[in-house]
């Protein structure tokens, strides 16, 4: 339910950079920020879609171990867990995967531009 937020979010980001990437194509005073644009680009898509999939595994793991180890009764801490797990955690790996990926390809575009 929460990827009904944050797919929106990261489309939007990936359009705008995507956008401001081309610029710097078209627009040759912006030519020296190029590389910041695709890196962050680029390195963000990818923090993105692993921690997507990381958070995947992850909740079917959590959901898998808690049907078992609690075999059908209800609890405080399984539906604490997996209230955090369906509601709380899908927007901190999305947060951390997106602007993780945005600051190593910012970090990346900035050594090569200083060599």
């Amino acid at each position: 339910m929460p990827y009904f937020f944050i797919v929106p979010a990261f489309v939007l980001w990936f359009v705008a950079l995507s956008a401001a990437s081309v610029a710097t194509c078209l627009l040759p005073s912006l030519k020296p920020w190029r590389s910041h644009c695709v890196g962050v680009l680029l390195w963000s898509t990818i923090g993105f879609v692993l921690t997507t999939a990381l958070y995947a595994v992850a909740a079917a793991a959590l959901f898998g171990g808690l049907k078992k180890l609690l075999d059908g009764e209800a609890s405080v801490a399984g539906g604490i867990a997996m209230g955090l797990m369906v509601f709380v955690v899908p927007f901190v790996a999305a947060a951390v995967g997106v602007f993780g990926g945005a600051a190593l390809g910012w970090r990346r575009a900035q050594r090569k531009s200083r060599a």
